[in-house]
């Protein structure tokens, strides 16, 4: 009983989580997005039309999925859901595991059906809070971007070995491998035999992944800072982890790691104002 509410920033994966938890126990996944102008009829009713019929109503996609044994089912921005809406959802969410329609039918889910939320965390500037009817009956669990630096202050490894994939020198390194690599490189490990791994072509690579994750986590800290209301200055461009991606693959044909980050990014915002501040943020990195 119950439901599992990802709660992140926009980018962190929440949604690529559900996918590889569905991929690898073999689930069928349904993704229903919230609005704050979502109807209960949106839950439970799809229309069709026919020639002869005209337009009729039938169960709605939600309502086949709560009945599949195995599916899982995403509310996304679960909380921007209006109040009644929300309240209609509470049998379903807790051990009653019951849907009531309108038409007066009970909609029972069945027992193997998993059903998570996902929402930008709460205490973001315009972010609605979560219903306390609906933190009664959930799992929070945060989702955040992989850590820049360990625990003993050295930078971290495992963002940027996610982007390494791309760089054609660096795929082939097993995890320990990339892991003794970078900390020779990055963090002057120097007694590790990273030295073994490398050459100086290699080395460029490691230099240029961290400089795409200290651009991206300085870029980061902006637009937390402006969304959580200890800065003035908006900023609503998401560095995410796929951003960091498309860097890393046109590292591939340029060697100015600055300039494929500023290719990449600054297309994507359109505020002249935003795209200025962004710019002199990856220009002081």
């Amino acid at each position: 009983a119950g439901i599992l509410i990802l709660e992140g920033d926009a980018g962190t994966g929440k949604n690529v989580l559900v996918d590889i938890f569905s991929h690898f126990t073999n689930r069928e996944t349904m993704t229903f997005s919230c609005n704050f102008q979502t109807e209960k009829e949106d839950l439970t009713y799809a229309f069709h039309f026919d020639p002869k019929k005209g337009t009729y109503a039938v169960d709605s996609r939600l309502i086949e999925m709560l009945q599949t044994p195995g599916s899982v089912i995403v509310l996304d921005e679960i909380n921007t859901l209006p109040p009644g809406v929300t309240k209609m959802l509470n049998p379903l969410l807790d051990y009653r595991r019951t849907l009531y329609l309108p038409d007066g039918r009970e909609v029972k889910a069945h027992d193997s059906v998993v059903i998570v939320g996902t929402m930008n965390p709460q205490h973001y500037l315009g972010v609605k809070a979560l219903s306390q009817e609906v933190i009664s009956r959930s799992r929070v669990m945060n989702v955040d971007y992989p850590a820049e630096k360990r625990a003993d202050g050295t930078w971290a490894p495992y963002e940027a070995e996610m982007l390494a994939k791309a760089f054609p020198r660096l795929q082939n390194f097993t995890h320990e491998e990339f892991e003794r690599a970078w900390d020779f490189a990055i963090n002057q490990k120097l007694d590790n035999e990273g030295d073994k791994l490398l050459d100086e072509a290699t080395q460029a690579d490691l230099k240029r992944l961290h400089r795409i994750v200290r651009s991206a986590n300085r870029v980061r800290e902006a637009y937390r800072a402006f969304h959580g209301g200890t800065s003035t200055d908006p900023l609503e461009f998401v560095f995410s982890i796929r951003e960091g991606t498309q860097i890393a693959s046109e590292l591939r044909y340029q060697e100015d790691a600055l300039r494929a980050i500023q290719d990449v990014v600054l297309p994507k915002i359109a505020d002249p104002q935003e795209k200025k501040r962004v710019k002199t943020i990856l220009e002081n990195i």
